[in-house]
């Protein structure tokens, strides 16, 4: 039987350098499970890391959730609850989300 340590906060955070890179491979990956996998780990991150400690990846983490949206259609309600988590953490400026998502042709009018 295996078992898996889950980390969270307040430890979590002084792993960011380590756990974040990771995460950001995972939403590179061709395999959209992969890719799934590299989303849950944001939702996990933006639920146990303080914003203090989120905002030196931002743009990382935006540009690659913003990436993902066309990618699948099986990945995109990750990514809005990733921005949507993260955007209460974080001060995106200049962030015009639903914008971005009708460019994409994800929402219609």
């Amino acid at each position: 039987m295996s078992t898996r340590a889950i980390v969270s906060y307040p430890k979590l955070g002084s792993l960011c350098w380590l756990v974040i890179p990771c995460a950001l491979t995972a939403l590179d990956h061709w395999s959209p499970e992969v890719k799934e996998q590299g989303m849950a780990s944001f939702v996990h991150i933006a639920n146990n890391v303080a914003s203090a400690e989120l905002s030196w990846y931002e743009e990382a983490i935006l540009d690659a959730c913003c990436r993902n949206i066309p990618a699948s259609d099986e990945l995109w309600y990750r990514v809005v609850e990733i921005v949507l988590r993260l955007d209460s953490k974080l001060q995106w400026v200049e962030l015009d989300f639903g914008q971005f998502l009708l460019d994409q042709r994800v929402l219609e009018v």
